[in-house]
């Protein structure tokens, strides 16, 4: 699969099996990112390797329990490290990420909630010591094709420069939107701020998305809308 836009392109190469093993992301300035994957005999996602210009920031070991992932180990090039664990609902959708930066000490978690359909409405994100949610993202307005990243074997999770795609979800968002909470009137207390309005329009072929078209509008800024086109080549 490959993923183009005006400002970035996406590509994926896989081994005989199908799975994928490097991701690269490359931007209008020439910049890259690439990311390389190892697997269990199993086919489960074994290691990722990420690198910036041929630079390696971070390498992450990927654990699992009767097939099911639960632990991610990440080593940074800086030499911190971070621990993160996996918890799922009894239909084995993920529905907690709890994290800790074992330099920082700063802890950290991420509670994703789903609609009937298996698709994420929201993500609720917490962190280190705040006492209630930091920053809660919603997903709206789903059509009713497949999400394309269905089709990818392997990945734990997708490297994407979109915000638009999680690989738990079945379909494809309209809208999503991102709500950071913190003082805005100096009360001393965190008030709910949508930063950011993100919309989406579709074109499909066989049941999958084709043409996308974003358009983020201003959020807590007077900025005018701007659009993005993306087009997917499947293989």
């Amino acid at each position: 699969m490959a993923i183009k836009s005006d400002k970035s392109s996406w590509l994926a190469e896989y081994n005989a099996a199908g799975f994928i093993t490097k991701i690269t992301i490359t931007g209008l300035k020439g910049d890259s990112a690439v990311y390389t994957y190892t697997y269990t005999p199993d086919h489960l996602l074994a290691r990722e390797v990420f690198s910036l210009g041929g630079e390696v920031i971070c390498t992450q070991y990927y654990g699992y329990e009767n097939g099911v992932l639960m632990t991610r180990k990440s080593k940074y090039g800086n030499g911190n490290t971070a621990t993160a664990w996996y918890s799922y609902n009894r239909n084995q959708q993920l529905t907690q990420i709890t994290g800790i930066n074992q330099f920082t000490g700063v802890e950290s978690k991420t509670v994703f909630n789903y609609d009937q359909k298996g698709n994420i409405i929201g993500e609720s994100y917490f962190y280190d010591s705040a006492e209630g949610v930091t920053c809660q993202i919603n997903y709206k307005n789903y059509d009713d094709k497949r999400n394309p990243l269905l089709t990818l074997k392997g990945l734990a999770d997708v490297k994407l420069w979109m915000s638009f795609y999680k690989l738990g979800s079945r379909n494809n968002p309209g809208q999503i939107e991102c709500i950071n909470y913190y003082d805005t009137d100096g009360d001393g207390l965190d008030d709910p701020n949508r930063d950011t309005d993100l919309r989406y329009t579709y074109m499909y072929n066989d049941g999958y998305p084709i043409r996308i078209k974003e358009v983020i509008l201003a959020g807590r800024t007077n900025d005018p809308p701007k659009e993005t086109l993306y087009s997917f080549i499947y293989e």
